[in-house]
């Protein structure tokens, strides 16, 4: 551990902003410049007839995922289904989803996998893995409930969609055909909200009803969303910077279209919602935060630990891994206390970290050149630990639409063809919750290697199917975004013992929500006490525990598979390194998590075992 005593942080992270300029992704470290892996001879060629089987199964497999949901298409450059927004919530959606799930099922059953070679075999579990899983929950009837909760303050359709409808996450606004499909995704947009107030009264009046905090989250949200004219609108955003290729008529009448649409349907029914949240819902939402106070909600909670983690962990299990990582974090934060040249107590250092003026970026912009300015360091280090670089460029941005109570931000994914970045998008609404100390963590997690590098990898890889290259699997990619953090003094960065305690501190907020996500949804905790346990144990303000908090209400079991992937990654490191020996590669490790896309953390077990046998056997 570095052990001097700065005047403060080291300023040089913020005041190098010149360096962020000619740091562009695709002109660093081109692919073409990394070293090529090592590879140990293995037979990994499928009989070509059960490998046509097999693709031709996951290409039917996704074409009518796809056009059930058509936004999904849209996101990965898929336009033939751009005007449509799609009906999750009806019944007939989720009917033909488990018709089509039984009909794959019962097909990929029929291959013989014995002939796959290896990484046809990992698509393959992956496929069996993955429907095997939607079917458990099809036939329980927990995709149904989802349906009569649709209330989400960060994903739900009232704010997601207005990314999507701005221009965001690569969906362009060129052509006019283009600008016509988005005015036929809002008609849908429309009609969806329309239909989940349906949807929630039927789970009024069935016994399924979402916690009054979240209720009253989204009512601001909507006020905000009313506050403004057609025009101000994220809906309306693209019609401020048609381009000169569509002809004057046509900019005109769309401009008409859009800003008469947004006026007579997409306000009214934000109305809608305001009305019908407010006077019938809002009076019968639950008090108790959790799903403990909500029937079949210990059932709900069971399958979003299952479905985040990939893992068979019960709430118990979660809630004492989640203390066992608390108190080793606390162990560590305090001898990096001690490197800062702190004195006084961890709760004392914990007020100094959230109040100190030196530690809050004076504007936005300042932030991002800070922010941008980490991947000058860290990209001449990657080739150390990686084989090889995305071709996609990264960019951060100031997160579009419905103000500040939305959350920290998020990370979404260009294009596969890379034409496009993928652009992380940050909540700069208040700089004392971007605090400077953040700064390097937040970047490893959020970009290279973290979320950018892993999830462009992936998508780059043609050679991959688009199963693997698409696939979502929360407890490897942001446990993946966790790991990625852990590797900064590899990295060269973290030399600064402020930044290190703010690692520490961003690992132990992964720590820290498995106890109060579980605590929430299966043990009865209220609101208050999961904020009051965030503070003791980490040195995030008030504002952002109560905002994470918020988060696990809305959005049960999402937040425990950071830290249960990132243990695991760190775990089958550590067994590749005892393994292997002085024969180890970190570089060769980070390809086999890396070169299959996201996976279920079990198949990922598998597959690293698999691999160290063949590894060990070839030294």
């Amino acid at each position: 551990m570095h052990r001097r005593r700065p005047s403060r942080l080291n300023r040089s992270l913020i005041l190098s902003s010149a360096l962020a300029l000619v740091f562009s992704l695709g002109h660093v470290l081109p692919a073409s410049a990394m070293t090529s892996s090592p590879s140990c001879p293995v037979s990994t060629e499928s009989d070509p007839a059960v490998h046509s089987d097999l693709l031709t199964l996951f290409e039917q497999s996704q074409e009518a995922e796809l056009k059930l949901s058509p936004l999904s298409a849209l996101l990965r450059g898929d336009k033939r289904y751009a005007d449509q927004y799609g009906k999750p919530l009806r019944p007939e959606t989720l009917a033909t989803r488990k018709a089509n799930k039984e009909a794959e099922y019962k097909a990929l059953k029929a291959i013989d996998k014995s002939k796959l070679g290896e990484k046809d075999r990992i698509a393959y579990e992956v496929f069996e893995n993955q429907t095997e899983h939607e079917l458990r929950i099809l036939n329980s009837g927990l995709r149904d409930i989802e349906t009569m909760i649709p209330l989400n303050i960060f994903y739900g359709a009232h704010v997601s969609y207005t990314d999507i409808a701005s221009g965001g996450g690569g969906v362009s606004f060129n052509t006019l055909e283009e600008y016509k499909n988005g005015l036929s995704r809002l008609k849908g947009f429309a009609a969806h909200m329309r239909y989940s107030i349906e949807k929630l009264s039927q789970g009024l009046n069935e016994g399924y009803v979402q916690p009054r905090i979240t209720v009253e989250s989204v009512l601001t949200q909507v006020d905000n969303m009313l506050a403004l004219s057609p025009e101000d609108t994220p809906f309306y955003q693209p019609l401020k910077s048609v381009p000169d290729t569509i002809s004057t008529e046509d900019r005109t009448q769309l401009q008409a279209e859009y800003a008469s649409l947004i006026s007579d349907e997409i306000l009214p029914v934000y109305q809608q919602w305001k009305t019908f949240l407010s006077q019938d819902y809002l009076p019968k939402a639950r008090s108790v935060p959790g799903l403990t106070g909500m029937k079949d909600g210990d059932a709900l909670y069971q399958m979003y630990i299952e479905s985040h983690t990939t893992t068979d962990l019960t709430a118990d299990e979660v809630h004492s891994l989640g203390k066992r990582e608390v108190a080793r974090l606390e162990a560590e934060m305090k001898e990096a206390q001690k490197a800062t040249g702190f004195k006084g107590d961890l709760q004392e250092f914990f007020v100094h970290l959230r109040t100190d003026p030196s530690f809050v970026f004076a504007t936005p912009d300042d932030f991002f050149n800070a922010f941008m300015n980490v991947q000058a360091h860290v990209i001449p280090r990657m080739p150390d630990l990686f084989f090889n670089m995305q071709k996609a460029e990264f960019d951060a941005r100031p997160l579009p639409g419905l103000g500040e109570n939305r959350g920290s931000g998020y990370y979404r994914s260009g294009p596969p063809d890379a034409s496009a970045p993928g652009v992380l998008y940050v909540n700069v609404s208040d700089m004392r919750s971007r605090p400077i100390w953040q700064t390097e963590s937040l970047y490893l997690h959020e970009a290279i290697p973290g979320h950018h590098y892993q999830g462009s990898l992936a998508r780059e890889s043609t050679d991959l199917p688009d199963l693997l290259r698409f696939a979502r699997y929360t407890a490897y990619s942001e446990g993946w975004g966790l790991y990625a953090e852990s590797l900064g003094k590899e990295l060269g960065l973290y030399t600064d013992p402020y930044q290190w305690v703010g690692h520490l501190d961003w690992e132990m907020l992964r720590a820290v929500r498995l106890v109060v996500d579980s605590g929430i949804h299966a043990k009865g905790w209220s609101r208050q006490q999961a904020i009051d346990y965030f503070l003791a144990h980490s040195a995030f303000t008030e504002k952002d525990a109560t905002m994470e908090v918020d988060r696990y209400i809305s959005m049960p079991g999402q937040a425990l598979a950071y830290k249960v992937g990132e243990l695991k990654l760190q775990e089958l490191r550590q067994l590749s390194q005892k393994t292997l020996g002085d024969g180890f590669d970190i570089r060769a490790y980070h390809e086999q998590v890396l070169n299959t896309g996201p996976l279920p953390l079990s198949l990922l077990e598998d597959k690293i075992t698999s691999w160290l046998k063949t590894a060990k056997d070839c030294q």
